[in-house]
């Protein structure tokens, strides 16, 4: 007759530690497992994400302002430099002024000079985009309203992501700031006081065709003779061919205009106060004012000197 020994305490407590122990090795298994499927999937996307042109470091976004003065020329010209290079400096970007010069012929009326000067930074922003993987182009009377703010938290608040490739801010809305498309809708202009562009192969196509306008598009070039220049060449031919998801319209009130602006002679309130970038589309010395403010002391030294010594300072010869 076959007989069965009694299991002990002990015993039973062994065949236990055994069946946990192979328990926790399958499921340290497992785990180990999704993470190298995470770690492998966030190395994808962030491939990706650097292919698309998404900046993945604050160094990556360059600011850029064109003038055509020289460097101690015009107050607010220097102004301008001065307080978004410190807010570069602050935040790690990089800040570029290039001087232009007009390439309007001679004797031409005194808008379409100052429009010619205006247009070159569509050249300007033509060079720099390879090197940029988000370039801020700014007109000299933009006011970044508190220097301690990234760049970033308003690109989130405005919805710009890793898809978009432009953003800019709405015009108020007035008579003038309404644009007819060739489809027969009317859209309110985009300012182009300021302009955001993300390093893409496409957004290299919309600045080309952009700057291409006056050349190859009938009408074009008439708008060159005075306002609104690039701004209704960019609103009116270049606007209508974007493709959807493309362009992002920051609100007027956040990004554009100032406190109390109006159009005096339409006897009109803008609603457009810059509630956290302004743009002094008049009172030019206000800007210039608010750049005072804002500057620590040293700041123009220091700015400067990493102007110099980064590239910072460049020239955008006239075509021959």
């Amino acid at each position: 007759m076959n007989t069965r020994e009694p299991r002990d305490g002990s015993s039973t407590a062994v065949a236990w530690g055994r069946q946990s122990s192979r328990k926790l090795g399958r499921n340290l298994v497992l785990a180990l497992s999704f993470c190298a499927i995470l770690m492998v999937r966030w190395t994808r996307r962030g491939q990706e994400a650097v292919s698309a042109g998404r900046s993945p470091a604050p160094a990556d976004v360059c600011i850029l302002h064109t003038s055509n003065y020289e460097l101690g020329d015009n107050d607010l010209a220097d102004s301008s430099m001065y307080a978004w290079g410190q807010y570069a400096e602050r935040h790690g970007y990089r800040y570029i002024r290039m001087l232009v010069q007009p390439t309007a012929p001679p004797k031409a009326p005194k808008g379409m000079v100052r429009c010619s000067i205006i247009w070159r930074k569509v050249e300007a922003v033509a060079r720099l985009l390879p090197q940029c993987p988000l370039l801020l182009l700014l007109d000299l009377d933009v006011v970044m309203v508190n220097a301690s703010m990234p760049l970033d938290v308003l690109l989130q608040r405005w919805g710009f992501g890793e898809r978009n490739l432009v953003l800019q801010p709405e015009d108020p809305g007035f008579p003038r700031d309404w644009v007819e498309w060739p489809d027969g809708s009317r859209h309110i202009s985009g300012n182009t006081g300021l302009l955001l562009f993300r390093r893409h192969p496409r957004t290299a196509e919309i600045v080309e065709q952009w700057g291409a306008c006056p050349r190859e598009v009938p009408g074009c070039r008439e708008v060159l003779r005075g306002f609104p220049c690039e701004q209704g060449v960019w609103n009116r031919f270049v606007r209508p061919t974007l493709r959807p998801g493309e362009l992002v319209l920051a609100p007027c009130d956040e990004a554009n205009g100032y406190p109390g602006a109006r159009i005096d002679h339409l006897q009109q309130d803008a609603n457009c106060t810059g509630r956290f970038i302004r743009h002094y589309w008049y009172y030019k010395e206000r800007a210039q004012d608010e750049f005072e403010g804002q500057l620590t002391d040293g700041a123009r030294g220091l700015v400067l000197k990493r102007l110099k010594s980064s590239g910072g300072l460049q020239r955008l010869d006239a075509p021959e």
